[in-house]
């Protein structure tokens, strides 16, 4: 089965992975997919408000690390629970990458995290699980937080 596993270092994220730890083996393929928000088009914005571009450079090679270390801390909980897992990182808007992915990588299950927010906040802030949900090309599993309470 082609899992992917939709990140974003969130503590729902957190328990997606553990979810997928516990219900999936080895002969599985697990994709973690996290998805940065475009960054190039903030730029442009900013930078006229007197932040330099080699300040946002910077700001981008953190942004980056900061992607990477999630993207690790996740791939650390699937091998901790005997599974192989490669990760993939993407730019762009959440769903429209999640979605695409899914279609062009004949995923078979998206499995992501919920926040736990309250279904006003979900509809007020938007929601990637719904947006993922609707749109995807496969079913999608989204884990309910475990420990921790909703936003």
């Amino acid at each position: 089965m082609r899992i992917l596993l939709a990140t974003d270092g969130s503590e729902g994220a957190i328990d997606a992975a553990r979810w997928v730890g516990e219900h999936f083996t080895e002969q599985d393929q697990i994709t973690v997919v996290l998805v940065s928000r475009p960054t190039a088009e903030t730029a442009v914005s900013v930078i006229g408000y007197g932040i330099t571009e080699e300040t946002w450079e910077e700001v981008e090679k953190a942004n980056r690390r900061v992607a990477l270390a999630q993207l690790d801390q996740t791939i650390k909980i699937l091998e901790d629970a005997g599974l192989r897992a490669e990760s993939v990182h993407l730019e762009g808007l959440p769903v429209d990458e999640l979605v695409r992915y899914a279609r062009t990588h004949e995923v078979d299950l998206i499995v992501m995290g919920n926040r736990g927010r309250s279904l006003l906040a979900g509809l007020v802030l938007g929601s990637v699980s719904l947006g993922v949900l609707t749109h995807a090309p496969c079913p999608v599993l989204v884990v309910p937080p475990r420990h921790h309470p909703p936003e």
